[in-house]
């Protein structure tokens, strides 16, 4: 059974991030606002998620 710690850090992470705050946003995410990601651990979560780009909408035909 889960503990109502791990229900709310759980919701925390379906939650929309637009909806966080910052500081819920950098727990979630394991960053350390004043040191931010080792080059290594940036290196993994670039290999692991993707680069950080917006797919650019498509203009509908004319």
């Amino acid at each position: 059974m889960a503990t109502p710690q791990k229900e709310a850090q759980a919701k925390q992470k379906t939650q929309a991030w637009h909806s966080l705050s910052s500081e819920h946003a950098l727990k979630n995410l394991e960053v350390d606002l004043k040191q931010g990601l080792t080059s290594e651990e940036a290196t993994r979560r670039l290999k692991e998620y993707g680069p950080n780009i917006i797919a650019a909408e498509k203009k509908p035909a004319r």
